[in-house]
């Protein structure tokens, strides 16, 4: 799975605005921490036309980043650097006036702070907990600065149009700084900008669900973003071309190190270097001397006869090369440290690529061949995308069948959402490096993702979605998959 979500521990809303119906006592000491939903607004005019009177509401948030820590170390989320970390809070609808054009800032808090028990914005009572003078009551521990204290780096910021938008912001910056460098993490504040929130004028309100909200998949999350998509060309293994740069031309094979249905690394390889050297053969053995290979890849000067390989992660070891010997119809790739094999790949059938002066505009027949109606909470499962062209065979129905070769799509991604509200669960994880968090990985077999049921919440019903990226577009797939949550 490509993403880990992290619900928010604690969450509060501080504020320093007026009391209703009072023009000289404040909500300061008040405390708001087992609201539903935050706010954030700063109020113009209430009791003086001076901006020096002027009523703010902050928001506090802070996330278990040693459980983050914990999963880095269990190799559940990549290394720092492999990873992106995402901040994503929920718009929460209200009747009162959106804020237009204005700018949230997002800055660590720099010391501990309490969440409290008051439960609604209308009780005026529960002082327990942090507000806009404390960051505690027991003991009672004072901000620095009033409405909290923050550091001054790193500070993140996302602009708003409307006002009814969602926080999405990449705080990675943030978190590797408790991760990597031991930064105590005391969450993060939400404000407006200090222009803003001392203008002459209103920005009332910008509203948030709480991570009190009874819907889980509308509280906030910390989610840890990363490709780990594998794209293995076993099952289109392509031959070099010069309309393409040097480094399209690579294919690259994967290596799957089993023992006892488990992966594990080679005892004698371990995380180090591999080699894999290709030879011809019948359909079944490889036969004959290595073949010379072009350089680029793992293939260090033209001609050389091996491909340096690297590890992937626990008992996965990768290869790239190009292929430019046109007159063999199949090859095989040997695994190998000097004389010692560990494995021979099936056959493989080098192609040569296809090119089109027009747009390619294919539509597919789309089958996850082994999706379930129900799954648990707790499962993680291998779903197998199962794609065909039907220009290729006009016969073919749309449910796939096993005997039929699948159509590989190089650059999938998937999308998930929840069919009653239409609420996006998974986002398409489009984009470059990191940002490709929902890339489909692919081998001999077609492609596949593995979805951990985990980011879902029981007794409801979601929604797979696919789009392609063919000819420079983002074409989405008609076809829509349905499973629940148990």
């Amino acid at each position: 799975m490509s993403i880990k979500n992290y619900q928010a521990a604690k969450d509060n809303t501080i504020s320093n605005a007026y009391r209703p119906s009072s023009d000289s006592r404040r909500i300061s000491d008040i405390n708001f921490g087992l609201t539903d939903n935050l706010e954030i607004y700063s109020l113009y005019n209430t009791v003086t036309a001076s901006a020096a009177y002027n009523g703010k509401s902050r928001a506090l948030i802070q996330f278990d980043t040693a459980q983050v820590l914990a999963d880095r170390n269990n190799a559940d989320i990549p290394a720092s650097g492999s990873v992106s970390f995402y901040l994503k809070v929920k718009n929460y609808p209200h009747a009162s006036t959106n804020p237009v054009s204005f700018t949230l800032v997002v800055s660590p808090v720099s010391q501990s702070w309490d969440e409290g028990y008051g439960k609604s914005f209308e009780d005026m009572t529960s002082r327990v907990g942090s507000n806009w003078i404390t960051a505690s009551s027991n003991p009672t521990t004072f901000w620095t600065a009033t409405g909290s204290d923050v550091r001054n780096s790193p500070i993140f910021t996302q602009s708003f149009s409307t006002g009814d938008e969602d926080l999405e912001l990449d705080v990675t910056g943030y978190v590797e700084s408790v991760l990597t460098d031991g930064v105590a993490d005391y969450g993060l504040l939400i404000q407006l900008t200090s222009s803003q929130e001392s203008a002459a004028q209103s920005y009332y309100k910008k509203n948030f669900y709480s991570c009190q909200y009874g819907d889980v998949l509308k509280r906030p999350i910390l989610q840890a973003r990363f490709n780990n998509s594998l794209q293995d060309n076993g099952g289109n293994f392509f031959l070099s071309s010069s309309r393409l740069p040097e480094a399209d031309n690579n294919n690259t094979l994967y290596l799957y190190n089993y023992v006892r249905g488990n992966l594990a690394n080679i005892p004698s390889v371990g995380t180090a270097k591999i080699l894999v050297s290709v030879y011809s053969g019948s359909t079944t053995t490889p036969t004959g001397s290595k073949l010379a290979l072009p350089s680029g890849g793992g293939v260090v000067s033209l001609a050389d006869t091996n491909v340096t390989g690297t590890y992937v992660s626990a008992g996965i070891y990768s290869a790239s090369f190009a292929f430019n010997s046109s007159s063999l119809s199949g090859v095989f790739a040997v695994w190998h440290s000097g004389s010692t094999e560990y494995y021979t790949s099936s056959l493989i059938e080098p192609t040569a690529r296809t090119f089109t002066n027009q747009r390619l505009t294919n539509k597919y027949y789309l089958s996850i061949t082994n999706l379930q109606e129900e799954y648990l909470q707790r499962q993680t499962s291998r779903l197998r995308l199962f794609v065909r062209n039907p220009s290729l065979s006009p016969t073919v129905q749309t449910t796939a069948t096993t005997t039929m070769e699948p159509t590989i799509i190089e650059k999938a991604y998937y999308k998930i959402v929840r069919k009653r509200d239409n609420l996006v669960v998974i986002s398409y994880g489009t984009g470059s490096a990191n940002e490709e968090f929902t890339r489909l990985s692919y081998d001999s077999k077609g492609n596949y993702f593995d979805l951990d049921f985990s980011n879902f919440v029981t007794l409801g019903e979601y929604t797979i979605s696919f789009v392609f990226y063919e000819g420079g577009q983002y074409r989405e797939q008609i076809p829509k998959f349905d499973f629940r949550v148990v």
